[in-house]
């Protein structure tokens, strides 16, 4: 990305209300897990649910 390029995303950005900022961040987030899940599902097909949450929690958890 260019510098005018990324000067201008930043002008979009700053027009852009916090509260949509926000929606758009936690449904990047949901869209993330989702498919995070999938992958794990698909590499572990018996998985149950409490273990495929703590995998879940390890790979978004900051470290």
């Amino acid at each position: 990305m260019s510098l005018k390029d990324e000067e201008k995303y930043f002008e979009i950005l700053k027009k852009i209300p916090s509260n949509k900022k926000l929606e758009s961040a936690f449904e990047l987030y949901e869209f993330a897990r989702a498919r995070v899940a999938s992958e794990i599902r698909r590499q572990n097909p018996h998985i149950k649910e409490p273990e495929l949450n703590g995998l879940l929690k390890e790979k978004f958890s900051s470290k």
